[in-house]
This record gives C-alpha cells, structure tokens and sequence, in this order.
C-alpha cells in the first residue's frame, strides 16, 4: 500500500458487515497504519543486537583478564 506522498505504508485493515434492519447495509472498515510501530520495533531489535555484542565482547574480555591475572 502507498500513502498519497508515495512512501510505502504497512497497514492492518479490518472490517465486517453493517447490517440494517436484518439486512446487508454496507461494510464497515478500519484502517490502522502500522508504519512508525513496525520502524520502532526494528529499531529496538538492532538496538537488542548492539547490546547484545557489546555485552559477548565485554564477557569475554573480562574472561581474558581474570585467567591473565592467575598467572
């Protein structure tokens, strides 16, 4: 899907029938942009990344160091 200035747009859309007086009136749609939500939740996951090496170089380093300091 594109928004009207062209981006790329993620959306969730849902609906169901309006029914009237026992009777198929029409269809009510909602349309819920998911864009800056699926854009946070890619940043959080890089973010998990970074941390997550930081902390294996920072385990490992301080690994070396005691084994270093037995000697």
């Amino acid at each position: 899907m594109r928004h009207a200035s062209g981006r790329e747009l993620f959306a969730l859309i849902t609906g169901g029938p309006r029914m009237m007086e026992g009777k198929f009136g029409g269809t009510i749609t909602v349309i819920t942009d998911l864009t800056e939500r699926l854009a946070m939740e890619a940043a959080i996951r890089q973010s998990e990344e970074s941390m997550r090496a930081l902390y294996i170089i920072s385990s490992s380093q301080e690994h070396f160091y005691k084994r270093s300091a037995s000697y």
